[in-house]
């Protein structure tokens, strides 16, 4: 039977062809018999032609049966199915580990009955390593990317999103199964610039390549504005054509904050000296002319005179108010250092304001946390910023049927936070950032000197604390002052 196998096989040219493509072939009888050998089997299997010529292919080769591909065999042998079995590991004692491809398929006669089986094999062990390589190193450029301190993200040729990587995620807010596929413009503010900007960029990258340290606005999942810096990059082909671009994003919100805090306490300190010297000449003259008109209001008869002189007090009175105020900032009110009870100031400065007439006919709660810290700063200098905020907010509701005024205080991590809250008129946007610089101030003419918050804001940063403010127009303002904690005292609790 095997030699009439052979012989309906052109083995010269099947030799030839086998050989010279460098593939591995094996043919089996019906009965599993092996009847060819070629060439590249040798290589692989470590095994000469005449030492398995006629042998069972489990004779020489009892792993197959293991390995679940004898199967396949006795399979072709009957049914005629072909199949595939890809990169299969075989170990060679002259080559080592290869990774082999089984094409197993029946061989027929010239009258399509199955004579035997034909086993290709394809060493695709260098094809295997490249594959494996290209995983190694995408695996790697993913780690890169995930683990990046910046977020990075890529976008196609229509500014969808791409690839998205895990700071992205943390700092805009979206996981990357969420935004993947959208358009950017979704972390794009919705304002004609920025989407004016978004052209600009692209039109930068289509003819440069790239933009870098690019400073602008996007927003988070919960609609924050970050500043950002970033840089994009165009990705090409081979052929240069356009496919995307790769985007690098820094977050820099909190260092042009700290920026411009440095902006405000340069300005801060440089108008404190120039308050101190105003301070001084103002005074001196300030009281003799206030002397002079009180001695001529007293001496004179005329009722005309009397009220151009009273009229000349209140106005030297106001001018004090704003040399009062430059004296507190200049040389504050005493700074001696001791162990305070944050609540005991709260208290000290609700009853102070709560009869004050901005705030006597509102609604005014205190709610203290117990058992907070004492701390080591000034007892005067705490309660001067406390009425000082609390009365700012008793103009705030003025003319308001409802008003309403609350003081907490809490710790959070080693911070106590006291929070001063109004339901008045709110800070506008354009106030906002102005409202702790000197002199600045929205009451109307004779109302405020613009000093107070100023003053404020230099005492907690001295205690190297720090004022937030929250506020919306018509909804109210929210001052949060943060002071942190330096000394816990063993039963410095307060009561």
């Amino acid at each position: 039977m095997t030699h009439n196998v052979v012989d309906k096989i052109d083995l010269p040219n099947l030799k030839f062809a086998v050989n010279f493509s460098k593939i591995g072939l094996f043919i089996l009888d019906k009965n599993m018999r092996i009847i060819y050998w070629g060439d590249g089997m040798e290589r692989l299997f470590d095994v000469v032609e005449c030492e398995v010529i006629g042998k069972h292919v489990l004779e020489k080769f009892p792993v197959l049966e293991k390995e679940g591909i004898y199967l396949k065999f006795i399979e072709a042998a009957k049914t005629g199915n072909s199949s595939e079995l890809l990169a299969h590991k075989h170990k060679s004692q002259k080559e080592g580990i290869r990774f082999v491809d089984f094409n197993i398929s029946p061989l027929r006669d010239e009258k399509k009955n199955i004579i035997g089986v034909n086993v290709l094999l394809n060493d695709v062990t260098d094809r295997n390593k490249e594959k494996n390589t290209l995983k190694e190193y995408e695996q790697f450029t993913t780690n890169i990317l995930e683990n990046a301190a910046e977020a990075i993200f890529t976008l196609d040729e229509n500014d969808c999103i791409k690839i998205w990587n895990k700071q992205a995620a943390k700092m805009y807010g979206y996981n990357a199964a969420d935004i993947i596929g959208k358009h950017i413009s979704l972390i794009v503010p919705n304002e004609e610039k920025s989407q004016q900007e978004i052209m600009e960029i692209n039109e930068i990258i289509k003819q440069k390549g790239f933009v870098k340290n690019w400073e602008t606005e996007r927003i988070t999942v919960d609609g924050r504005k970050l500043l950002l810096r970033i840089t994009r990059t165009a990705i090409r082909d081979e052929k240069g054509k356009y496919l995307g671009s790769s985007v690098i994003a820094h977050d820099i919100t909190e260092q042009r904050r700290l920026e411009q805090q440095l902006i405000q306490s340069e300005k801060l300190s440089a108008v404190g000296q120039l308050a101190a010297g105003i301070v001084h000449e103002v005074g001196s003259p300030l009281t003799a002319i206030s002397s002079l008109a009180q001695l001529l209001y007293e001496k004179s008869e005329d009722e005309w005179n009397k009220d151009k002189l009273r009229m000349i007090r209140e106005q030297i009175d106001r001018i004090s108010r704003i040399v009062r105020e430059m004296v507190n900032f200049s040389k504050p009110i005493s700074t001696t250092v001791g162990e305070v009870s944050v609540n005991k100031v709260i208290e000290e400065a609700s009853q102070i304001v709560k009869y004050d007439k901005r705030l006597k006919h509102y609604k005014f709660s205190v709610d203290l946390s117990s058992h907070l810290p004492t701390l080591k700063i000034s007892y005067d200098q705490l309660l001067q910023v406390l009425i000082n905020i609390l009365l700012n907010a008793g103009d705030a509701l003025e003319g308001k049927k409802k008003g309403e005024v609350s003081v907490t205080s809490r710790m959070v991590g080693e911070k106590i936070i006291i929070s001063i809250i109004d339901n008045g008129v709110g800070i506008k946007k354009e106030n906002f950032d102005h409202i702790f610089e000197p002199f600045y101030t929205t009451k109307k003419p004779g109302k405020g000197t613009g000093l107070g918050l100023w003053v404020c804001y230099n005492i907690i940063k001295g205690f190297s604390g720090e004022i937030v403010v929250e506020s919306e127009p018509n909804q109210g303002t929210a001052f949060h002052i943060f002071l942190p904690v330096f000394q816990f005292l063993e039963n410095g609790n307060n009561e």
